[in-house]
């Protein structure tokens, strides 16, 4: 992970805020959704994750990848997602979001699904609008 976290955590304790929007921004991103193993393509790019709670935790993920890439993908998650749909998404908002590179709750072209994998429950989002990528948020959370 890059040395904003750090930075960004300095601030949180210090400011009540982050101010760095990098800071969540994982380089290079990984191998692998965290918690779920679903291996990610090789075209994955700005790949941000966040992850709140102690015993309880909730994971926010997003990145892009090509959108040719996008079957693979899907054929690894542990959901199918649905068909394409427009207008507010169900799955992959967070009630209470203080990170800005996670606008799930803007996107108008989507395909969706829920996750349980063991103690994991979550959802994922596919953002559609742009025909160049692919943007994929997930929330993932432990109880």
């Amino acid at each position: 992970m890059k040395s904003g976290f750090l930075a960004c955590a300095l601030s949180t304790l210090a400011a009540g805020g982050c101010a760095d929007p990098n800071a969540d921004r994982v380089e290079p991103p990984p191998a692998q959704m965290p918690y779920l193993g679903v291996k990610l393509p090789p075209s994955t790019r700005k790949y941000y994750q966040y992850e709140s709670g102690l015993q309880h935790t909730m994971l926010q993920l997003r990145f892009e990848m090509d959108p040719k890439d996008l079957p693979l993908f899907e054929k690894r998650l542990p959901c199918r997602l649905s068909a394409v749909a427009t207008g507010p998404p169900e799955h992959g908002t967070v009630g209470t979001n203080d990170r800005a590179w996670y606008k799930a709750e803007d996107v108008k072209k989507h395909r969706e699904c829920e996750l349980t994998k063991g103690l994991r429950t979550g959802s994922v989002l596919v953002d559609l609008d742009h025909a160049e990528r692919a943007t994929v948020y997930a929330v993932i959370s432990s109880e």
